[in-house]
């Protein structure tokens, strides 16, 4: 084993452990990019729906003596006949 040989396995092997570096070193930073981008997306819509007083839950202001958080439907008036032939 000459010293030609040495120097080959010797580029191999940094080659490898630079490949492992970098795909560990782009994990880190695509998780964390991903993290900020999360952030930045739930806090720009928690802002808004505060801005625009948006509630997507009505729970917390329903009356709590109810049975059911069930709301009928306005202006909804199906036609019988007309619900029977849609089977």
């Amino acid at each position: 084993m000459g010293l030609r040989d040495s120097l080959i396995r010797f580029g191999e092997r940094f080659r490898l452990a630079s490949q492992r570096l970098g795909q560990r070193v782009q994990q880190v930073v695509v998780t964390t990019l991903l993290f900020f981008v999360y952030l930045v997306g739930v806090g720009a819509t928690r802002l808004a729906a505060v801005v625009f007083a948006r509630r997507f839950l009505k729970l917390y202001t329903a009356d709590s003596t109810l049975e059911s958080y069930w709301i009928e439907a306005e202006g909804y008036n199906p036609d019988p006949d007309n619900l029977l032939k849609q089977i």
